[in-house]
């Protein structure tokens, strides 16, 4: 038996997880639903990242982003939907295969407090689509 069957039959016998090349529509049934008290944690949630902003404000008296609070730098480029999407996937922003569109891409340090450049540490990417 192949590497690659034996790792195959192994992953089938213990994962319950479908295949990495299987697809779920963004609204198929079980995708996504409320969770008990998913309201409450994210009024919490709410409530932590205004508490990590006013910190941040009273001690340097200018406001900043709850995470991902110092910015790194910006990257303008274009965003091409493959021409020869699969249909399944062709919805929402990649409904039409060869449109381009603008981005730009802000990268940060992840921490709540301002950090130095060099200093080691999570980093985020966030991403811009325009004239969607």
């Amino acid at each position: 038996m192949a590497l690659t069957e034996a790792y195959n039959t192994f992953r089938k016998a213990i994962c319950t997880a479908p295949p990495a090349d299987a697809y779920f529509r963004w609204d198929a049934p079980g995708v996504e639903s409320s969770k008990p008290n998913e309201e409450d944690t994210s009024r919490k949630i709410g409530e932590t990242m205004n508490k990590m902003q006013q910190h941040n404000f009273d001690k340097h008296r200018h406001t900043y982003r709850a995470t991902h609070v110092k910015m790194q730098g910006i990257v303008k480029r274009k965003l091409t939907v493959l021409p020869d999407l699969s249909k399944h996937l062709q919805h929402s922003l990649f409904k039409e295969p060869g449109k381009t569109y603008d981005v730009a891409a802000r990268y940060a340090n992840e921490p709540v407090f301002l950090q130095a450049d060099q200093d080691p540490g999570l980093r985020g990417l966030s991403m811009r689509v325009f004239d969607v």
